[in-house]
């Protein structure tokens, strides 16, 4: 009976693990690069209102910091292992990434004023935001559904353990009334 429940015990482990080890540092990362790009985002908008040359100055630091951010948690992500990331999919967020960012830094360096379109929501700057955006929410949701399925396979995998212990505890049970009634009776 111990080693049955050490084998189920065993593979919920794996499941667990797996969880931990692959699926939630992939969501980690993948949910901070969108939060970055976003964050990206606003700062090109600051840019784009500043009234004053400190104010643009500032607001293009900013985009820096954020636009080396992104960079670092896309490098983090492409370090984990292959299995918990889609490598065509990181491809193409790795491509979109570059054409946004290209964008991004040929806008940043436009004189004031000149370009000011691209930072629009009707401009092509913020159309290459929305496909990096959505490419990294496809793979978020890839994550999210592999971690899922772990931990439905980990649920099931508890449940069935529960069902053979309730069932080797009730066999067990029957064994032992059996035997203490036969013994009984040889009395």
């Amino acid at each position: 009976m111990a080693a049955i429940v050490a084998g189920i015990l065993r593979h919920i482990d794996h499941h667990i693990e797996a969880i931990h080890e692959t699926w939630m540092p992939a969501v980690s990362l993948l949910a901070e690069m969108d939060s970055r790009a976003a964050r990206l985002r606003l700062a090109e908008t600051y840019r784009a209102l500043a009234p004053s040359h400190d104010e643009r100055a500032l607001a293009e630091s900013l985009a820096a910091q954020r636009r080396q951010e992104l960079l670092a948690l896309f490098e983090q992500y492409r370090q984990l292992p292959e299995l918990a990331r889609d490598p065509v999919m990181t491809e193409m967020v790795g491509e979109r990434l570059t054409r946004f960012l290209q964008a991004h830094d040929d806008w940043m360096k436009s004189p004031p004023r000149e370009f000011d379109a691209q930072a629009r929501v009707s401009g092509a700057l913020h159309d290459l935001f929305v496909e990096l955006d959505a490419a990294i929410l496809g793979l978020v949701d890839k994550a999210n559904r592999h971690a899922s399925e772990e931990a439905l396979s980990a649920d099931n995998e508890i449940d069935a353990a529960l069902l053979t212990l309730t069932l080797l505890a009730l066999a067990a049970a029957v064994t032992a009334a059996l035997w203490y009634t036969r013994l009984k009776r040889r009395r």
